[in-house]
């Protein structure tokens, strides 16, 4: 898997903070509109490699080569995370496949 064009930022809403991650994805085995729950869960795992993240949310955001959006939020179901939305988790839904991911 390789990532290009990644970033990261915090947003606030009222008392709320969301963690946005994202970037551009280079794999040719990828579909055309979505993104595979090992690929999510790989992002996750290097977004979040600091435990001490106190933000509420996580918002994934993921591009193909064309730069069309891709749908992480089927990926996100399938590793047991409950959408808001269709890009948004939890932060202890988001750790949670982040540790899973580096075992």
């Amino acid at each position: 898997m390789g990532i290009t064009d990644a970033w990261a930022g915090v947003s606030l809403s009222g008392f709320t903070e969301t963690l946005s991650i994202g970037g551009t994805l280079s794999s040719p085995e990828q579909p055309e509109d979505e993104v595979s729950p090992q690929i999510v869960a790989q992002v996750l795992g290097v977004a979040l490699h600091d435990p001490s993240l106190s933000m509420s949310y996580v918002e994934l955001a993921l591009r193909n080569a064309d730069d069309d959006l891709l749908d992480v939020g089927s990926a996100l179901e399938s590793l047991n995370a409950h959408p808001r939305g269709e890009s948004s988790i939890t932060m202890d839904e988001a750790k949670k496949i982040a540790e899973e991911s580096r075992r």
